[in-house]
């Protein structure tokens, strides 16, 4: 009777368990749809008025292209870009907008997913994970660049996955989070200049769990190995920072959009200036290109 009582017990500790499961899959699986909503009207958008930052022109125009832009400081966007275009075989605006919600929607859904185990590891009640969770969507710097071609989205799944290895290394101090956060910290670095702060602090970060063993040795002299060679001070431009640039309120001319009233391209060699630079276009040229 004794064991058929333990037996019962675990059976409902299970079932709570499996409850749990599904409540925090649904809540997974709500903001996803959120996510998707979000970005299927920025496509639409996109398709009617032809609205478009100049940077995400650039963007779009080199992958057509494929120029890498910057391949130096920031190479992975470039790369990426060009490989997916490539692969997708996207030659034209048309086939740009089937590619775009797809891409955004990887992103998106790679940082809601990870944002959640990164508040499982913290441990705290469902309803504030719930919250947590729900919140991030409507946070307006990222409601507006998850539904943006730019680089701040892929930098932010970079970062975030590398938080997520550096969360778990503080609670567990295995040699997997310890390369994963510097491998993934460094690659969000090769993104945004900004983010070159993150290979800085890994090693604090192993340093701050340090113990007097050989396997913490090991994990500090890995994640100076990867991050160390892709430092470079110059990159923060810390001292190179303007005080008067800062306090200036001439933002407006710096803010320019693109629209294009004909979705169509064609096949010429030529070079078009856009937004006070020259784009190579070899092969391609947008028609109808007005600048507002």
């Amino acid at each position: 009777m004794h064991i058929g009582l333990r037996d019962t017990k675990r059976s409902i500790k299970k079932g709570i368990d499996n409850l749990n499961l599904a409540k925090s899959n649904k809540i997974i699986l709500a903001a996803i749809v959120i996510q998707a909503i979000i970005i299927l009207t920025r496509t639409i958008n996109l398709e009617i008025t032809g609205a478009i930052t100049a940077d995400e022109t650039r963007y779009v125009l080199d992958g057509i292209t494929g120029r890498i832009y910057d391949n130096v400081n920031r190479p992975i966007p470039g790369i990426l870009n060009v490989l997916l275009f490539k692969l997708f075989r996207i030659g034209s605006i048309d086939g740009f907008l089937i590619f775009f919600p797809i891409y955004q929607m990887f992103l998106g859904s790679t940082i809601i997913i990870t944002s959640y185990k990164i508040i499982e590891l913290f441990e705290i009640k469902e309803r504030a994970k719930n919250l947590t969770l729900i919140s991030l969507l409507f946070m307006p710097t990222y409601a507006l660049m998850s539904v943006a071609f730019l680089t701040e989205q892929l930098s932010l799944v970079f970062s975030i996955i590398g938080i997520y290895f550096a969360v778990k290394y503080i609670k567990k101090q295995d040699v997997i989070s310890s390369i994963g956060l510097a491998v993934l910290f460094v690659c969000a670095s090769l993104v945004r200049e900004p983010y070159m702060m993150f290979p800085l602090f890994a090693p604090i970060i192993i340093l701050i769990m340090f113990k007097a063993k050989r396997s913490h040795f090991i994990h500090l002299l890995l994640v100076m190995m990867i991050t160390v060679p892709f430092i470079d001070l110059r990159l923060i431009g810390l001292s190179s920072i303007d005080l008067s640039s800062i306090f200036s309120f001439s933002l407006l001319p710096d803010i320019t959009f693109i629209k294009c009233n004909c979705y169509t391209f064609q096949h010429d060699k030529n070079f078009h200036y856009i937004n006070n630079y020259w784009v190579e276009s070899d092969n391609i040229f947008i028609n109808s290109i007005r600048i507002l």
